[in-house]
């Protein structure tokens, strides 16, 4: 269950970076993104990532939890870029939902998991 809880968390980190840059803020709302909401964006996507860090190290110990949670930043990466390559073609505007909904869903994983 922790590694869903470090996907989810990467997923989640990863989307509010994607939010922090011009071309997907666009989706959100038209025109430049503010600096504020740039950091903020990055900000949570920064910590999110680091988050995503620790169920790994605490599931599988330090040597192989770096690996595993490399491969699952690389699914999470891989699965953010299928979804906003999908919603730039079919609902632009649904990429302000993708940090909420894998947030939503890292929590239930961790309740799941305590």
């Amino acid at each position: 269950m922790l590694s869903w809880l470090s996907l989810t968390l990467a997923y989640a980190g990863f989307a509010a970076l994607a939010l922090s840059m011009p071309r997907h803020c666009a989706q959100r709302h038209p025109g430049k993104p503010t600096r504020l909401s740039q950091r903020l964006f990055q900000g949570l996507g920064w910590g999110g990532l680091g988050l995503s860090l620790w169920p790994a190290i605490a599931h599988w110990g330090v040597s192989i939890g770096l690996t595993a949670w490399l491969g699952l930043a690389t699914v999470a990466a891989f699965a953010l870029g299928m979804a906003l390559s999908l919603v730039e073609s079919v609902a632009p505007r649904g990429i302000i939902a993708l940090p909420a909904l894998a947030g939503i869903t890292a929590a239930c994983a961790a309740s799941l998991a305590g």
